[in-house]
């Protein structure tokens, strides 16, 4: 996935938060959101929360554009965005339950 958020200078951002646990991807996101202000950003990106914020996303699949847009905009025109969202959901959920019964 690719997305980009319009600004004055350029900047890439090869997503490799997938690997890191909760805590670490959150400081790292930080870190990656106040180094995005002000900046063309191209990100690539597995996790959709490291792009849902972005003025634009553009969704791909086996080498083709599928949609692009908005995270509101993909929700509403995308299948293949809709998909990434619900596979990304079921893995989160039960971690979710789990956490609240804790509590």
């Amino acid at each position: 996935m690719l997305a980009s958020s319009h600004h004055s200078t350029s900047f890439y951002h090869n997503s490799a938060t997938s690997a890191l646990d909760s805590e670490s991807e959150a400081l790292v996101q930080q870190a990656i959101d106040k180094a995005m202000q002000n900046r063309t950003v191209i990100i690539v990106a597995h996790r959709l929360s490291t792009v849902m914020q972005a003025d634009q996303i553009v969704v791909m699949d086996d080498h083709q554009i599928e949609g692009t847009g908005t995270h509101e905009e993909l929700i509403q025109s995308s299948k293949k965005y809709q998909d990434l969202i619900r596979r990304q959901s079921v893995m989160i959920k039960p971690i979710t339950e789990s956490f609240s019964k804790a509590m």
